[in-house]
């Protein structure tokens, strides 16, 4: 699946959640373009993606210490351990504020997110230089150092945006290895081309209207339980 289509099933995600659970105003907000932004990590292992051209060579250095560790593209990053350790990750980080490291941890993750969500934003408001990346550093700052702020709902949102991102991509032909390093071979859920029609036509437009149809539309509010 393509990093547009990544970024919008995430958000389709986000939806189911904040259905499920009400979240307040600014985290039901923020909450959409971490986890649209979190459904683009994975291909952080791979040097043309998205994510790894959203902050030049930080995330280039990035891509290479991730493609080492995790044995490359649709590995490691594409298995539940992947998504897993990612949402610990933030989940300790998130437990340590305000402890310095904690906060450039999460500076770093969520400016990566950020910036990679500007790429795929088909109106970016600047199509060279570094404005959008400086702006997605500037809110990811924000929300890293601020003190007091509540960010409980930062390692859900970015765990059920990766998990996202690997469902998405399961339902192509090349499939990934979801249960890595147990097991290397490729699980699979459907057999569509990547970047195909059906992806680009079906269920990206399907994604649009699910967005704001799930939190709005009373039959799918009583079925997931309010």
């Amino acid at each position: 699946m393509m990093g547009p289509q990544h970024a919008l099933t995430g958000a389709v995600a986000w939806s189911v959640l904040i259905t499920i659970h009400p979240p307040t105003v600014p985290v039901l907000v923020a909450g959409y373009a971490v986890t649209a932004g979190a459904a683009l990590w994975p291909d952080v292992d791979h040097p043309s993606a998205t994510v790894t051209r959203s902050l030049g060579p930080l995330t280039w250095i990035l891509c290479r210490v991730v493609t080492a560790v995790s044995g490359g593209h649709r590995r490691g990053t594409h298995s539940l351990l992947g998504c897993a350790t990612l949402g610990i990750l933030t989940a300790a980080a998130v437990q340590a504020r305000p402890a310095i490291w904690a906060s450039v941890v999460l500076w770093f993750m969520l400016a990566v997110m950020l910036a990679a969500l500007a790429h795929v934003v088909p109106l970016r408001s600047f199509k060279k230089g570094w404005v959008d990346e400086f702006l997605a550093a500037l809110a990811a700052a924000g929300i890293a150092f601020w003190p007091g702020l509540d960010l409980e709902a930062l390692a859900p949102a970015v765990l059920i945006g990766t998990l996202t991102h690997a469902l998405g991509d399961a339902i192509t032909r090349q499939g990934i290895p979801f249960f890595w390093p147990l097991s290397k071979e490729s699980f699979r859920i459907a057999w569509l081309k990547a970047g195909g029609p059906t992806e680009r036509y079906l269920i990206r437009w399907a994604a649009v209207l699910a967005i704001p149809a799930i939190p709005l539309w009373e039959p799918v509010r009583l079925a997931l339980g309010h």
